[in-house]
């Protein structure tokens, strides 16, 4: 009988080994897993933080929203106080100017910087008689209008509302006007 107990006490023996290995090697692996969590969740904060971080240095992108057409035009840091009016006798012509000169000749319901138009495919022209799309071939369009700019026809003084324009009015005016025909390239719907 003393061999028969010898046997079952190497077999207990060999149990309780093997059990204290699968507890071990599930502590492990329990243990790995956790890091590995605790890696993958401190990079992504990391990132998150980095990346909300980079969106707060950035600038918002400013828009000029021309609400009566459903359409808005991204804009540059010359010209991000851009405003317009449409008077309601040319719906289709958005008069554009600067905050800055609001009290001014250059004014948007003034004699105004410039204007953008907008137009149909098979519009014409009132005083040649040709398309405006063959007069504007690169216009963008949006939806089922084409668009254009031109610059005011008379200048403006951004001084006073009386004083003629001088060279430094029409000087100051030309960075922006450009800036805002660069910009009706990158019209988008609303």
């Amino acid at each position: 009988m003393n061999k028969t107990q010898k046997g079952f006490a190497l077999i207990e023996g060999l149990l309780i080994i093997l059990i204290l290995a699968i507890i071990g090697f599930g502590g492990y692996y329990v243990w790995h897993t956790q890091k590995q969590t605790d890696k993958t969740l401190d990079t992504a904060a990391a990132t998150s933080q980095k990346a909300a971080s980079t969106a707060a240095q950035a600038p918002a992108q400013k828009y000029l929203t021309i609400k009566e057409w459903g359409v808005k035009i991204p804009l540059t840091a010359s010209d991000q106080d851009a405003y317009y009016v449409i008077k309601t006798d040319r719906p289709d012509t958005a008069y554009l100017s600067l905050k800055k000169y609001q009290n001014t000749e250059c004014s948007a319901d003034n004699t105004s910087i410039g204007a953008y138009f907008r137009f149909t495919k098979d519009q014409t022209d009132d005083l040649n008689g040709s398309t405006l799309i063959s007069e504007n071939p690169n216009a963008p369009r949006v939806g089922n209008y084409y668009f254009g700019s031109i610059h005011s026809q008379a200048a403006c003084s951004t001084t006073s509302d009386s004083a003629e324009p001088s060279q430094t009015d029409v000087d100051a005016l030309q960075a922006p006007w450009q800036a805002l025909v660069k910009d009706l390239g990158h019209i988008q719907a609303e």
